[in-house]
Protein backbone atom coordinates (compact mmCIF):
# COMPACT_ATOMS: atom_id res chain seq x y z
CA UNK A 1 0.00 0.00 0.00
CA UNK A 2 0.65 3.30 -0.97
CA UNK A 3 2.29 6.38 1.27
CA UNK A 4 -0.89 7.93 1.50
CA UNK A 5 -2.76 5.45 3.18
CA UNK A 6 -0.32 4.46 5.51
CA UNK A 7 0.59 7.76 7.05
CA UNK A 8 -3.36 7.85 7.54
CA UNK A 9 -3.62 4.36 9.34
CA UNK A 10 -0.35 5.34 11.25
CA UNK A 11 -0.33 8.08 13.46
CA UNK A 12 2.59 7.41 15.07
CA UNK A 13 4.94 7.95 12.14
CA UNK A 14 6.79 10.67 10.75
CA UNK A 15 5.50 14.08 11.22
CA UNK A 16 7.31 15.66 8.29
CA UNK A 17 5.66 18.65 6.42
CA UNK A 18 4.92 16.68 3.12
CA UNK A 19 3.19 14.07 5.61
CA UNK A 20 -0.79 13.99 4.73
CA UNK A 21 -0.97 14.68 9.12
CA UNK A 22 0.13 17.92 8.48
CA UNK A 23 -3.06 19.25 6.71
CA UNK A 24 -4.74 21.04 9.31
CA UNK A 25 -7.50 18.88 10.78
CA UNK A 26 -10.14 21.46 11.52
CA UNK A 27 -13.74 20.14 9.79
CA UNK A 28 -16.59 18.64 11.37
CA UNK A 29 -19.39 16.74 9.16
CA UNK A 30 -21.09 20.38 8.56
CA UNK A 31 -18.21 22.20 6.13
CA UNK A 32 -18.29 18.51 4.75
CA UNK A 33 -21.64 18.53 3.82
CA UNK A 34 -21.46 21.97 2.63
CA UNK A 35 -18.76 21.08 0.17
CA UNK A 36 -20.73 17.73 -1.27
CA UNK A 37 -23.15 21.04 -1.91
CA UNK A 38 -21.19 22.78 -3.46
CA UNK A 39 -19.40 20.41 -6.08
CA UNK A 40 -23.01 19.60 -7.12
CA UNK A 41 -23.93 23.55 -7.62
CA UNK A 42 -27.45 22.93 -6.60
CA UNK A 43 -28.76 26.10 -8.42
CA UNK A 44 -26.75 25.83 -11.42
CA UNK A 45 -28.56 22.23 -11.81
CA UNK A 46 -31.88 24.62 -12.17
CA UNK A 47 -30.96 27.41 -14.39
CA UNK A 48 -28.93 25.15 -16.69
CA UNK A 49 -29.63 21.68 -16.74
CA UNK A 50 -33.55 21.59 -15.92
CA UNK A 51 -34.13 23.69 -19.06
CA UNK A 52 -31.87 21.77 -20.73
CA UNK A 53 -33.88 18.41 -19.79
CA UNK A 54 -37.30 20.10 -20.43
CA UNK A 55 -36.42 20.66 -24.22
CA UNK A 56 -35.82 16.51 -24.80
CA UNK A 57 -37.96 15.31 -22.25
CA UNK A 58 -40.83 17.74 -21.29
CA UNK A 59 -42.74 16.70 -18.75
CA UNK A 60 -40.93 13.40 -18.33
CA UNK A 61 -37.79 15.65 -16.45
CA UNK A 62 -39.20 14.90 -13.17
CA UNK A 63 -38.91 11.03 -13.74
CA UNK A 64 -35.52 11.75 -15.40
CA UNK A 65 -34.28 13.03 -11.59
CA UNK A 66 -36.38 10.36 -9.99
CA UNK A 67 -34.69 7.60 -11.71
CA UNK A 68 -31.27 9.61 -11.38
CA UNK A 69 -31.26 10.27 -7.74
CA UNK A 70 -32.08 6.49 -6.96
CA UNK A 71 -29.22 5.74 -9.29
CA UNK A 72 -26.99 7.95 -7.31
CA UNK A 73 -27.93 6.66 -3.89
CA UNK A 74 -27.29 3.27 -4.80
CA UNK A 75 -23.48 4.51 -5.92
CA UNK A 76 -23.40 6.35 -2.73
CA UNK A 77 -24.33 3.44 -0.65
CA UNK A 78 -21.17 2.14 -2.36
CA UNK A 79 -18.61 4.58 -1.52
CA UNK A 80 -20.31 3.87 2.07
CA UNK A 81 -19.34 0.26 1.86
CA UNK A 82 -15.47 2.11 2.70
CA UNK A 83 -16.53 3.77 5.86
CA UNK A 84 -14.08 2.21 7.86
CA UNK A 85 -11.20 3.21 5.59
CA UNK A 86 -11.43 7.22 5.30
CA UNK A 87 -10.14 8.77 2.00
CA UNK A 88 -7.43 11.56 1.90
CA UNK A 89 -6.32 14.00 -0.32
CA UNK A 90 -7.47 11.40 -3.44
CA UNK A 91 -11.00 11.14 -2.78
CA UNK A 92 -12.52 8.39 -3.55
CA UNK A 93 -9.48 7.43 -5.82
CA UNK A 94 -8.56 6.05 -1.90
CA UNK A 95 -11.02 3.55 -2.22
CA UNK A 96 -9.86 2.25 -5.75
CA UNK A 97 -6.55 1.51 -4.32
CA UNK A 98 -8.17 -0.47 -2.19
CA UNK A 99 -10.21 -3.03 -4.17
CA UNK A 100 -7.90 -2.72 -6.95
CA UNK A 101 -4.23 -1.98 -6.09
CA UNK A 102 -2.34 1.01 -6.41
CA UNK A 103 -1.53 1.68 -10.25
CA UNK A 104 -5.86 2.12 -10.70
CA UNK A 105 -5.95 3.74 -7.49
CA UNK A 106 -3.14 6.14 -9.12
CA UNK A 107 -5.57 6.27 -12.84
CA UNK A 108 -8.87 6.77 -10.45
CA UNK A 109 -7.13 10.14 -8.54
CA UNK A 110 -6.06 11.12 -12.66
CA UNK A 111 -9.54 10.35 -13.80
CA UNK A 112 -10.84 13.05 -10.85
CA UNK A 113 -8.03 15.62 -11.23
CA UNK A 114 -9.53 15.34 -15.19
CA UNK A 115 -13.39 15.98 -13.81
CA UNK A 116 -12.83 18.50 -11.23
CA UNK A 117 -10.71 21.02 -13.32
CA UNK A 118 -12.97 20.50 -16.37
CA UNK A 119 -15.90 20.99 -13.94
CA UNK A 120 -14.30 23.78 -11.99
CA UNK A 121 -13.74 25.67 -15.87
CA UNK A 122 -17.64 25.15 -16.42
CA UNK A 123 -18.40 26.89 -13.32
CA UNK A 124 -16.03 29.83 -13.79
CA UNK A 125 -16.97 30.25 -17.32
CA UNK A 126 -21.27 30.28 -16.09
CA UNK A 127 -19.61 32.99 -12.81
CA UNK A 128 -17.77 35.15 -15.50
CA UNK A 129 -20.98 35.31 -17.86
CA UNK A 130 -23.62 35.78 -15.20
CA UNK A 131 -21.05 38.76 -14.11
CA UNK A 132 -20.86 40.29 -17.05
CA UNK A 133 -24.52 40.32 -17.55
CA UNK A 134 -25.20 41.94 -13.80
CA UNK A 135 -22.93 44.87 -15.02
CA UNK A 136 -24.63 44.96 -17.97
CA UNK A 137 -28.21 45.53 -16.26
CA UNK A 138 -25.96 48.33 -14.48
CA UNK A 139 -24.77 49.70 -18.04
CA UNK A 140 -20.65 48.91 -17.06
CA UNK A 141 -19.03 47.07 -19.67
CA UNK A 142 -15.85 45.66 -18.92
CA UNK A 143 -13.40 43.10 -20.29
CA UNK A 144 -15.97 39.84 -20.48
CA UNK A 145 -13.13 37.25 -19.24
CA UNK A 146 -12.81 39.83 -16.44
CA UNK A 147 -15.38 37.72 -14.48
CA UNK A 148 -13.90 34.46 -15.38
CA UNK A 149 -10.56 35.81 -13.92
CA UNK A 150 -12.15 37.62 -11.28
CA UNK A 151 -13.71 34.56 -9.70
CA UNK A 152 -10.76 32.33 -10.00
CA UNK A 153 -8.50 34.69 -8.11
CA UNK A 154 -10.86 35.09 -5.21
CA UNK A 155 -11.58 30.99 -5.17
CA UNK A 156 -8.01 30.95 -5.26
CA UNK A 157 -6.66 32.73 -1.89
CA UNK A 158 -9.98 31.21 -0.17
CA UNK A 159 -9.17 27.66 -0.65
CA UNK A 160 -5.33 28.18 0.08
CA UNK A 161 -6.13 29.80 3.22
CA UNK A 162 -8.82 28.18 5.42
CA UNK A 163 -10.56 25.06 4.45
CA UNK A 164 -12.97 25.69 7.53
CA UNK A 165 -13.77 29.23 6.19
CA UNK A 166 -14.42 27.89 2.81
CA UNK A 167 -16.53 25.07 3.50
CA UNK A 168 -18.75 27.87 5.35
CA UNK A 169 -18.44 30.35 2.52
CA UNK A 170 -19.79 27.56 0.28
CA UNK A 171 -22.54 26.62 2.79
CA UNK A 172 -23.87 30.46 2.91
CA UNK A 173 -23.33 30.61 -1.03
CA UNK A 174 -25.28 27.52 -1.60
CA UNK A 175 -28.32 28.24 1.29
CA UNK A 176 -29.08 31.65 -0.38
CA UNK A 177 -29.13 30.68 -4.06
CA UNK A 178 -31.10 27.73 -3.19
CA UNK A 179 -33.28 29.77 -1.13
CA UNK A 180 -33.98 31.94 -3.93
CA UNK A 181 -34.83 29.35 -6.61
CA UNK A 182 -36.98 27.68 -3.99
CA UNK A 183 -39.09 31.35 -3.37
CA UNK A 184 -39.89 31.04 -7.22
CA UNK A 185 -40.84 27.70 -6.95
CA UNK A 186 -42.98 28.62 -4.24
CA UNK A 187 -44.45 31.02 -6.18
CA UNK A 188 -45.32 28.18 -9.04
CA UNK A 189 -46.58 26.16 -6.81
CA UNK A 190 -49.05 28.91 -5.02
CA UNK A 191 -49.76 30.82 -8.75
CA UNK A 192 -49.44 28.63 -10.83
CA UNK A 193 -47.30 29.61 -14.45
CA UNK A 194 -50.20 32.01 -15.58
CA UNK A 195 -50.17 33.41 -18.94
CA UNK A 196 -51.10 31.65 -22.08
CA UNK A 197 -49.60 28.37 -22.98
CA UNK A 198 -46.96 28.15 -24.93
CA UNK A 199 -47.16 27.73 -29.12
CA UNK A 200 -45.41 24.46 -28.95
CA UNK A 201 -46.26 22.61 -26.12
CA UNK A 202 -44.14 20.30 -24.00
CA UNK A 203 -43.32 16.66 -24.96
CA UNK A 204 -46.10 14.52 -21.97
CA UNK A 205 -45.52 11.03 -23.12
CA UNK A 206 -42.54 9.81 -21.56
CA UNK A 207 -40.38 8.42 -24.62
CA UNK A 208 -37.73 6.10 -23.79
CA UNK A 209 -35.36 7.59 -26.07
CA UNK A 210 -35.88 11.34 -24.25
CA UNK A 211 -35.55 10.21 -20.98
CA UNK A 212 -32.47 8.21 -21.69
CA UNK A 213 -31.23 11.37 -23.01
CA UNK A 214 -32.27 13.47 -20.24
CA UNK A 215 -31.23 10.64 -17.81
CA UNK A 216 -27.86 11.38 -18.65
CA UNK A 217 -27.67 15.12 -17.74
CA UNK A 218 -30.08 14.29 -14.47
CA UNK A 219 -27.23 11.80 -13.14
CA UNK A 220 -24.66 14.20 -14.00
CA UNK A 221 -26.35 16.83 -12.33
CA UNK A 222 -24.97 15.03 -9.22
CA UNK A 223 -21.26 14.70 -9.78
CA UNK A 224 -19.04 16.25 -7.58
CA UNK A 225 -21.67 15.06 -4.35
CA UNK A 226 -18.26 13.06 -3.09
CA UNK A 227 -15.84 16.11 -2.93
CA UNK A 228 -16.19 15.55 0.20
CA UNK A 229 -13.66 12.39 0.30
CA UNK A 230 -11.15 14.77 -1.20
CA UNK A 231 -10.89 16.58 2.93
CA UNK A 232 -10.66 13.25 4.42
CA UNK A 233 -7.54 13.92 5.94
CA UNK A 234 -8.27 17.01 6.82
CA UNK A 235 -12.14 15.68 9.20
CA UNK A 236 -11.77 15.96 13.15
CA UNK A 237 -13.69 12.54 12.91
CA UNK A 238 -13.15 10.83 8.92
CA UNK A 239 -14.99 8.07 9.61
CA UNK A 240 -17.96 9.08 10.61
CA UNK A 241 -18.44 12.51 9.34
CA UNK A 242 -17.48 11.83 5.44
CA UNK A 243 -19.73 9.13 5.47
CA UNK A 244 -22.46 11.12 7.29
CA UNK A 245 -21.74 13.91 4.56
CA UNK A 246 -21.76 11.48 1.38
CA UNK A 247 -24.95 10.40 2.50
CA UNK A 248 -26.99 13.73 3.44
CA UNK A 249 -25.61 15.42 0.51
CA UNK A 250 -27.41 12.78 -1.70
CA UNK A 251 -30.68 12.88 0.20
CA UNK A 252 -31.02 16.46 0.64
CA UNK A 253 -30.17 17.18 -2.88
CA UNK A 254 -32.37 14.23 -4.35
CA UNK A 255 -34.94 16.02 -2.68
CA UNK A 256 -34.36 19.48 -3.92
CA UNK A 257 -34.18 18.17 -7.35
CA UNK A 258 -37.39 16.64 -7.33
CA UNK A 259 -39.16 19.86 -6.32
CA UNK A 260 -37.41 21.58 -8.50
CA UNK A 261 -37.89 19.11 -11.61
CA UNK A 262 -41.92 18.99 -11.21
CA UNK A 263 -42.17 22.74 -10.58
CA UNK A 264 -40.25 24.43 -12.74
CA UNK A 265 -40.88 21.88 -15.80
CA UNK A 266 -44.65 23.64 -14.95
CA UNK A 267 -43.42 27.15 -15.52
CA UNK A 268 -40.88 26.64 -18.24
CA UNK A 269 -44.05 25.42 -20.22
CA UNK A 270 -44.95 28.67 -20.56
CA UNK A 271 -42.44 30.16 -21.93
CA UNK A 272 -41.37 30.91 -25.50
CA UNK A 273 -39.45 28.22 -27.08
CA UNK A 274 -36.78 30.16 -27.93
CA UNK A 275 -36.34 31.10 -24.14
CA UNK A 276 -36.75 27.49 -22.38
CA UNK A 277 -33.16 26.50 -22.82
CA UNK A 278 -30.39 27.95 -21.50
CA UNK A 279 -28.43 29.91 -18.79
CA UNK A 280 -31.66 32.43 -19.31
CA UNK A 281 -34.30 30.26 -19.13
CA UNK A 282 -34.75 31.19 -15.47
CA UNK A 283 -34.29 34.88 -14.95
CA UNK A 284 -36.92 35.13 -17.82
CA UNK A 285 -39.51 32.85 -16.16
CA UNK A 286 -39.18 35.15 -12.64
CA UNK A 287 -40.12 38.18 -15.01
CA UNK A 288 -42.75 36.06 -16.53
CA UNK A 289 -44.27 36.06 -12.68
CA UNK A 290 -44.45 39.51 -12.69
CA UNK A 291 -42.36 39.73 -9.89
CA UNK A 292 -40.50 42.87 -9.96
CA UNK A 293 -36.48 41.97 -9.41
CA UNK A 294 -37.17 38.20 -9.62
CA UNK A 295 -34.90 38.05 -12.51
CA UNK A 296 -32.24 39.60 -11.42
CA UNK A 297 -32.80 37.65 -8.26
CA UNK A 298 -32.34 34.95 -10.13
CA UNK A 299 -29.25 35.75 -12.12
CA UNK A 300 -27.26 36.61 -8.49
CA UNK A 301 -28.30 33.43 -6.88
CA UNK A 302 -27.15 31.75 -9.92
CA UNK A 303 -23.94 33.77 -9.34
CA UNK A 304 -23.23 33.18 -5.66
CA UNK A 305 -23.99 29.23 -6.77
CA UNK A 306 -21.49 29.14 -9.65
CA UNK A 307 -18.56 30.80 -7.28
CA UNK A 308 -19.69 28.02 -4.47
CA UNK A 309 -19.01 25.26 -6.76
CA UNK A 310 -15.93 27.06 -8.29
CA UNK A 311 -14.27 27.49 -4.41
CA UNK A 312 -15.43 23.56 -3.85
CA UNK A 313 -14.47 22.34 -7.24
CA UNK A 314 -10.39 23.99 -7.33
CA UNK A 315 -10.21 23.09 -3.43
CA UNK A 316 -11.01 19.24 -4.88
CA UNK A 317 -8.67 20.05 -7.81
CA UNK A 318 -5.99 20.75 -5.30
CA UNK A 319 -5.60 18.48 -2.80
CA UNK A 320 -6.46 15.59 -5.89
CA UNK A 321 -3.14 17.37 -7.77
CA UNK A 322 -1.21 17.07 -4.01
CA UNK A 323 -2.25 13.21 -3.64
CA UNK A 324 -0.64 12.83 -7.09
CA UNK A 325 2.12 14.81 -6.66
CA UNK A 326 3.07 12.82 -3.03
CA UNK A 327 2.41 9.18 -5.26
CA UNK A 328 5.38 10.40 -7.71
CA UNK A 329 2.69 11.15 -10.60
CA UNK A 330 2.80 14.79 -10.21
CA UNK A 331 6.09 16.66 -9.61
CA UNK A 332 7.53 16.12 -6.19
CA UNK A 333 7.13 20.28 -5.09
CA UNK A 334 3.48 20.16 -4.84
CA UNK A 335 3.52 17.62 -2.16
CA UNK A 336 4.13 20.34 0.11
CA UNK A 337 1.54 21.80 2.75
CA UNK A 338 1.67 25.30 3.64
CA UNK A 339 3.23 25.73 7.23
CA UNK A 340 0.86 28.33 8.77
CA UNK A 341 -2.64 27.47 6.47
CA UNK A 342 -2.46 23.59 6.90
CA UNK A 343 -3.67 23.44 2.99
CA UNK A 344 -1.80 22.37 -0.12
CA UNK A 345 -1.48 25.31 -1.13
CA UNK A 346 1.23 25.40 -3.97
CA UNK A 347 -1.14 22.43 -5.68
CA UNK A 348 -4.32 24.67 -5.59
CA UNK A 349 -2.25 27.35 -6.88
CA UNK A 350 -1.08 25.57 -9.91
CA UNK A 351 -4.58 23.76 -10.50
CA UNK A 352 -6.54 26.50 -10.33
CA UNK A 353 -3.85 28.85 -13.01
CA UNK A 354 -4.34 25.64 -15.34
CA UNK A 355 -8.05 25.76 -14.83
CA UNK A 356 -7.72 29.87 -15.85
CA UNK A 357 -5.53 29.14 -19.15
CA UNK A 358 -7.91 26.74 -20.04
CA UNK A 359 -10.53 28.80 -20.22
CA UNK A 360 -9.18 31.37 -21.57
CA UNK A 361 -7.77 29.72 -24.38
CA UNK A 362 -11.14 28.43 -24.85
CA UNK A 363 -12.34 32.03 -24.69
CA UNK A 364 -9.77 33.35 -27.40
CA UNK A 365 -10.78 30.53 -30.02
CA UNK A 366 -14.65 31.96 -29.61
CA UNK A 367 -16.38 30.09 -27.52
CA UNK A 368 -18.94 31.14 -25.83
CA UNK A 369 -19.30 30.31 -22.04
CA UNK A 370 -22.59 28.05 -22.85
CA UNK A 371 -19.93 26.49 -25.20
CA UNK A 372 -17.46 26.46 -23.30
CA UNK A 373 -20.00 24.63 -20.50
CA UNK A 374 -20.87 21.90 -22.84
CA UNK A 375 -17.24 21.19 -24.09
CA UNK A 376 -16.13 21.09 -20.34
CA UNK A 377 -19.43 20.03 -19.04
CA UNK A 378 -19.02 16.31 -21.09
CA UNK A 379 -15.42 16.19 -20.16
CA UNK A 380 -16.28 16.16 -16.36
CA UNK A 381 -19.22 14.35 -16.75
CA UNK A 382 -17.30 11.15 -18.43
CA UNK A 383 -14.54 11.45 -16.02
CA UNK A 384 -17.00 11.35 -13.14
CA UNK A 385 -18.63 8.43 -14.63
CA UNK A 386 -15.79 6.28 -15.28
CA UNK A 387 -14.38 7.12 -11.48
CA UNK A 388 -17.54 5.87 -9.87
CA UNK A 389 -17.30 2.96 -12.37
CA UNK A 390 -14.04 1.96 -10.29
CA UNK A 391 -15.18 2.43 -7.50
CA UNK A 392 -17.95 0.17 -7.94
CA UNK A 393 -15.91 -2.76 -8.93
CA UNK A 394 -13.24 -2.09 -6.35
CA UNK A 395 -16.34 -2.38 -4.08
CA UNK A 396 -17.31 -5.86 -5.40
CA UNK A 397 -13.47 -6.98 -4.93
CA UNK A 398 -12.53 -5.24 -1.66
CA UNK A 399 -16.16 -6.14 0.33
CA UNK A 400 -17.22 -4.40 3.61
CA UNK A 401 -16.64 -5.33 7.34
CA UNK A 402 -19.82 -6.39 9.09
CA UNK A 403 -21.54 -6.67 5.63
CA UNK A 404 -22.60 -9.49 3.75
CA UNK A 405 -21.21 -10.57 0.68
CA UNK A 406 -24.37 -10.87 -1.26
CA UNK A 407 -25.25 -7.04 -0.03
CA UNK A 408 -22.15 -5.94 -1.00
CA UNK A 409 -22.57 -7.78 -4.46
CA UNK A 410 -25.81 -6.39 -4.90
CA UNK A 411 -25.00 -2.78 -4.38
CA UNK A 412 -21.83 -2.58 -6.24
CA UNK A 413 -23.59 -4.45 -9.01
CA UNK A 414 -26.44 -2.90 -9.37
CA UNK A 415 -24.32 0.54 -9.56
CA UNK A 416 -22.05 -0.64 -11.90
CA UNK A 417 -25.14 -1.54 -14.16
CA UNK A 418 -26.23 1.98 -13.26
CA UNK A 419 -22.98 3.45 -14.41
CA UNK A 420 -22.69 1.56 -17.25
CA UNK A 421 -25.55 2.31 -18.55
CA UNK A 422 -25.53 5.63 -18.27
CA UNK A 423 -21.62 5.86 -19.94
CA UNK A 424 -23.20 3.89 -22.55
CA UNK A 425 -26.46 6.33 -23.49
CA UNK A 426 -24.00 9.09 -22.51
CA UNK A 427 -21.22 7.93 -25.28
CA UNK A 428 -23.46 7.14 -27.51
CA UNK A 429 -24.67 10.85 -28.10
CA UNK A 430 -20.92 12.29 -27.57
CA UNK A 431 -19.87 10.31 -30.54
CA UNK A 432 -22.03 12.18 -33.14
CA UNK A 433 -21.84 15.75 -31.24
CA UNK A 434 -18.63 15.76 -29.13
CA UNK A 435 -16.02 13.44 -31.23
CA UNK A 436 -13.21 15.92 -30.43
CA UNK A 437 -13.88 15.83 -26.61
CA UNK A 438 -13.30 12.42 -27.03
CA UNK A 439 -10.19 11.96 -28.46
CA UNK A 440 -9.06 14.92 -26.19
CA UNK A 441 -10.53 13.00 -23.40
CA UNK A 442 -8.56 9.73 -24.12
CA UNK A 443 -5.40 11.76 -24.93
CA UNK A 444 -5.21 12.77 -21.49
CA UNK A 445 -6.00 9.56 -19.69
CA UNK A 446 -3.55 7.68 -21.72
CA UNK A 447 -0.76 10.70 -20.39
CA UNK A 448 -2.31 9.75 -17.05
CA UNK A 449 -1.81 6.03 -17.32
CA UNK A 450 1.66 6.56 -18.41
CA UNK A 451 2.69 8.85 -15.08
CA UNK A 452 1.05 7.06 -13.06
CA UNK A 453 3.39 3.97 -14.26
CA UNK A 454 6.48 6.01 -14.08
CA UNK A 455 5.51 7.67 -10.43
CA UNK A 456 3.98 4.50 -9.01
CA UNK A 457 5.90 3.68 -5.80
CA UNK A 458 6.43 0.03 -4.81
CA UNK A 459 4.07 -1.43 -2.05
CA UNK A 460 5.02 -1.16 1.56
Amino acid sequence: MGPVHLALQHPAMATAVEDPRALKRSLGTLPLIAQSLAGIGLTLTAVVNIPLIVATAGTSTWICYLIAALAVVLVSETLLLFRRHPSGAEGIAAFVALGLGEAWGGMAAWGLLLAYGSAAVCCLAVFGQYFDGLLRRLDLTLLPVLGFVAGALICLVLARRNARLSGFLMLGTEAISTTIVLGLCAVLALKGAGGAAAATPLQTSAIPQQVSSGLVIALLSFAGFESAATLGAEALDPERSVPRALRSSVLITAAVFLVWSYLLTLGLEQLPVAVRQGPEALPALADHLGRPGAGVMIEIGALLCTFGSSLALLSCLGRVGFALARQGVLPRRLSVVHRRFGTPARAITLGTAVAVVVGLTLARLGMTPDAIYDLCGGFSSLAFLLAYLLVAIAGWRHGSEGVSWARVRGICGGSALVLIAILVAFLAGAVASQGAMLIWFAGLTAIGALLVRRGRLPSA
